[in-house]
């Protein structure tokens, strides 16, 4: 699906969701999550020809779409990215939040796995592919708001025309605020 189509299936969603009998404030059934806040990131590229090494932050945003398997178990899609002046990053795959309490105000794990992505303009505009993960804890305050920590880790490969890949290792510290509809 290209991502210019994602905002359109994400109205779909939320006007059929009462026909579903979706976002009834139970953790279970349909889910959409949107989420925003800031990271601070080490990206490292590197090849025979060269090491680069640096500090970043910028912002960081999160999309999940997916279903509440019972009280205390989400699983969804999940498009987790983040941005700074001239690099793009994230992971595109499957993730998981655990909640410790069945209803109302509970602490929670979360998780994702799967693959990730890089585009740095100051080397090329390609994007390089990998796998990335990402660990983190927060707190559920009330009906749907979030805020939680986390670490993200990607590693990807930019596959050059030239014959030097060029490999990518990413750490990324976020914090992000956000609203989960059940």
């Amino acid at each position: 699906m290209r991502l210019a189509s994602l905002p359109l299936v994400c109205i779909a969603m939320l006007t059929q969701a009462p026909a579903a009998m979706a976002f009834d404030g139970k953790r279970t059934g349909f889910l959409l999550g949107v989420g925003g806040g800031f990271h601070l990131s080490n990206i490292e590229a590197e090849n025979s020809f060269f090491l680069n090494e640096g500090s970043s932050g910028g912002f960081a945003l999160a999309l999940k779409i997916g279903a509440g398997v019972n009280e205390r178990l989400a699983l969804y899609f999940l498009r987790d990215g983040q941005f700074d002046s001239n690099v793009v990053f994230g992971l595109t795959g499957l993730g998981a939040t655990y909640y410790f309490r069945d209803t109302g105000p509970s602490a929670y794990l979360t998780g994702g796995l799967g693959f990730g992505d890089i585009t740095d303009d100051d080397i090329d505009n390609d994007s390089a592919l990998g796998a990335a993960v990402m660990l983190g804890g927060g707190y559920a305050f009330a009906q749907g708001f979030h805020l939680d920590g986390s670490v993200m880790a990607l590693s990807a490969t930019l596959d050059n025309d030239d014959g030097e890949d060029i490999d990518y290792d990413t750490v990324s510290l976020r914090v992000m605020a956000g609203y989960t509809w059940f």
